[in-house]
């Protein structure tokens, strides 16, 4: 061991000034990336999904109206059910 590798040894070590993690260009990277997955976004909803026809006003509409004839088979099944009731307790 020389007197070299001693002095080596006990000097601490100096830390490495890194630079930060938001650079300029890594924002502006990431906001170019948020503006084009928006844009998309905007694109698709108003100009591609009117294409495939039905929009959500008409689903809802329909989703409604399946609703309600669901409701009134529901009852016309608990009033025969009811009858089939009473007309096994009158035999």
């Amino acid at each position: 061991m020389s007197l070299d590798d001693v002095d080596d040894e006990e000097q601490p070590r100096r830390k490495r000034k890194g630079r930060p993690f938001f650079t300029r260009k890594r924002v502006l990277l990431m906001l170019a990336i948020v503006v084009i997955f928006a844009a998309g976004a905007i694109l698709q909803h108003y100009y591609i999904e009117p294409l495939y026809g039905e929009t959500v006003t008409d689903k809802y509409t329909r989703c409604l109206q399946q609703n309600a004839v669901l409701d009134e088979r529901f009852v016309d099944c608990d009033n025969s059910k009811r009858a089939c009731e009473y007309q096994l307790e009158q035999c």
